[in-house]
């Protein structure tokens, strides 16, 4: 990654008052919006990693030079990440939801939509970037994120290539007995 692909990030309170700057590129950028947890560039590894340690984010922004960040403060009920619960098969089910319905609808400036466009060879390569990513974590945090990121675009490599959950399911099954 060269200079140029990276640009601070401002975070900024509700008041819009300066409280840090970081590191971020695009690919932050558009993992920061699809899953609700700033990624930022380690100033050290220049590795991409979610932010640890501050409120949730609102209002995520790419300016010419620069992004922002407002940041909720920590005593508000605004973030919906508190309303998040989950059980396994339903937010493995969910996402294949949207996935499909991203890919149907193609919405502009989604980062499915983007990979859709850009082929299943785009989507093979960033599936094993991902699987990379989960080897070289070095921690429980950053295996889990990057686990996450693994299992979403072999989400979205399924989709592309017309294979449904269902067979992955009854594969799975099969091994399971």
């Amino acid at each position: 990654m060269n200079a140029q692909d990276t640009k601070p990030l401002v975070l900024m309170n509700v008041n819009k008052e300066v409280v840090k700057v970081l590191t971020m590129n695009e690919k932050g950028f558009r993992k920061s919006l699809e899953n609700d947890v700033l990624w930022v560039l380690h100033d050290t590894t220049g590795r991409l990693l979610p932010l640890e340690g501050e409120p949730p984010f609102k209002d995520l922004v790419e300016k010419d030079e620069f992004y922002t960040a407002i940041l909720i403060e920590n005593n508000t009920n605004v973030s919906h990440q508190d309303e998040v619960t989950f059980d396994t098969p339903d937010v493995l089910d969910r996402l294949w939801q949207v996935i499909q319905h991203r890919n149907e609808a193609r919405p502009e400036g989604s980062y499915t939509t983007h990979l859709f466009e850009k082929g299943v060879e785009k989507i093979k390569k960033k599936l094993g970037e991902e699987a990379v990513e989960v080897i070289l974590a070095n921690n429980a945090k950053e295996i889990t994120y990057e686990s996450a990121d693994l299992i979403y675009h072999l989400f979205v490599l399924l989709t592309a290539t017309n294979v449904s959950l269902e067979s992955v399911y009854l594969e799975l099954a099969n091994r399971a007995k």
